[in-house]
């Protein structure tokens, strides 16, 4: 099974493994072509190691014909649900009450069940499906032929996503807007290659919760009070964007005030649900390290349905139920394997190394200094500079090849894992570990790799790095990188000849 689906924790163990073995059912039931999400389960399964045939899917959809209009289902080859409704009988729900996160809404359901249902769908299936294909695409070694189907489903669409993500930004519906930029940006390839649109509709709604504080309802029956579920959507997006982080405390501090006692969390005057409850568990996991999942994996757990489903309408089920998995996988991790870094814009980005810049670090680390428990985290910085630099530059005598050597330095760092690599200026660069990581060791195998890695660019020259390592509590961050400047300076007293892999220390 796959590891998402694999828990050391006896009391999700079954609830894990029926996951599984509900999308398992999806991939095989004998309608899951025409689900838009059978893709979900696809997923899960070449994921565990499975063999899965896209080759089939992929012909079927190439043949089906596109419509046009921004409500059209068939705008899309794979089509959206309809009258929100489950995609396949496999997870069709047994006679009963009728299942709905936010009975605010009911209302608007009864009234408009298909516009209601693609509310939610929208970003779903197209982040499924992009997601899916988007890797298909890029595994050509083993169908090509495939890859390429996939290709042309994904040029095909992408036009009309990006046509479906601007209107967002007339900002006329927060849940709806906030929800899809978070489920969006959360699949690594819609993020990728849905990129400006996102980032500036998070741009969008930062400024209004700049304004506003938080994010608030526009409508009946939310109209100017204020959404748990739109404010933790829209921070866990600004925060991988990098976009408005002065506004992430208060919206992190917003929803952790707003859980319930059981771990579960709610919009205002609403009974708790579970697309509210996983957004903002989402969020502090990866931003509070005092977070405890404990409760909220017992409250997600006590929701599923003896089939194995997860629900909280009818047509999202396959996502949300492999959405719900990862996340109660994810909690068992520790808070440095959960914290991300954010990705910087074009803006805050080096031009010549593609590293993030200084300026935007010093934004980053007084936000974290406001969010206190993550203020509090110790975390590892190293100060890098190359000896013999000014020396290469001297040899040949112009600038052109000391910018080149940078931008290898850049790629290079780029590539460390785990760490946020910053540039100063010259060559003076920062490596920012996770909060809670040591990253010595991974630091040294760098330093390892660099002598073979400056030869790959055509470079014989000595030039080697010199690192010093310290650590700090992250509201220290820029005390710390003064010390290590003032500390870098004595190293390059004491080690005057440098091997080709350079020197590493720690600051005392």
């Amino acid at each position: 099974m796959e590891s998402t689906f694999a828990s050391t924790h006896p009391d999700r163990e079954l609830a894990l493994y029926r996951a599984f073995e509900a999308l398992a059912g999806l991939a095989s039931a004998p309608d899951a072509a025409l689900d838009p999400l059978v893709v979900v389960a696809f997923e899960v399964l070449r994921a565990a190691g499975d063999k899965v045939e896209s080759r089939d899917l992929a012909r079927t959809l190439a043949k089906r014909h596109t419509s046009y209009g921004r409500q059209n289902p068939m705008r899309y080859r794979w089509g959206l649900s309809h009258n929100a409704e489950p995609g396949s009988s496999a997870y069709r729900r047994p006679p009963g009450p009728r299942v709905h996160w936010r009975p605010a809404e009911d209302e608007w359901l009864d009234r408009d069940r298909s516009g209601y249902g693609r509310r939610l769908m929208e970003p779903i299936v197209m982040a499924a499906q992009f997601g899916f294909w988007g890797r298909v695409a890029e595994d050509r070694e083993h169908e090509p032929e495939v890859a390429d189907l996939a290709g042309a489903l994904l040029e095909e669409a992408l036009p009309v996503a990006e046509h479906d993500i601007a209107f967002l930004h007339t900002a006329l519906d927060p849940w709806r807007d906030t929800f899809a930029l978070w489920v969006l940006t959360s699949e690594p390839q819609t993020a990728a290659r849905l990129r400006d649109l996102l980032f500036t509709l998070a741009i969008r709604y930062g400024s209004i919760a700049a304004r506003d504080g938080l994010v608030r309802g526009t409508r009946h029956p939310w109209f100017q009070r204020p959404l748990v579920s739109a404010s933790a959507h829209l921070a866990s997006s600004l925060w991988h964007w990098g976009a408005y982080p002065s506004v992430v405390p208060k919206l992190v501090s917003f929803v952790a005030l707003t859980r319930n006692p059981d771990g579960s969390w709610a919009d205002e005057n609403q009974p708790p649900d579970i697309l509210t409850t996983l957004a903002a568990a989402d969020l502090l996991s990866r931003l509070d390290p005092g977070f405890d999942p404990e409760p909220t994996a017992a409250w997600l757990i006590g929701q599923q349905e003896e089939s194995g489903w997860w629900r909280a309408l009818d047509p999202e089920v396959p996502w949300l139920t492999a959405t719900v998995a990862r996340w109660l996988r994810q909690a068992e991790l520790s808070f440095t394997h959960r914290f991300s870094w954010p990705t910087a814009p074009v803006w805050a980005r080096d031009r010549m190394t593609g590293l993030t810049t200084f300026a935007a670090v010093e934004e980053l680390a007084a936000v974290m200094g406001e969010l206190p428990r993550l203020a509090n985290e110790r975390i590892d910085v190293a100060f890098l500079d190359l000896a013999g630099f000014r020396a290469f530059n001297s040899r040949h005598g112009s600038q052109d090849e000391g910018d080149r050597l940078l931008a290898v330095l850049g790629g290079a760092l780029r590539d460390m894992p785990g760490v946020l690599p910053v540039r100063i200026g010259g060559d003076e660069m920062l490596i920012l570990g996770k909060p809670g990581a040591v990253i010595g060791d991974t630091v040294a195998a760098w330093r390892t790799a660099w002598p073979a890695r400056l030869r790959a660019a055509g470079f014989t020259d000595p030039v080697a790095p010199r690192i010093l390592i310290g650590s700090a509590p992250t509201r220290d961050l820029n005390h710390l990188r003064r010390e290590l400047g003032e500390g870098i300076f004595r190293m390059k007293q004491a080690f005057t000849d440098v091997p080709p892999e350079g020197v590493q220390a720690t600051l005392d």
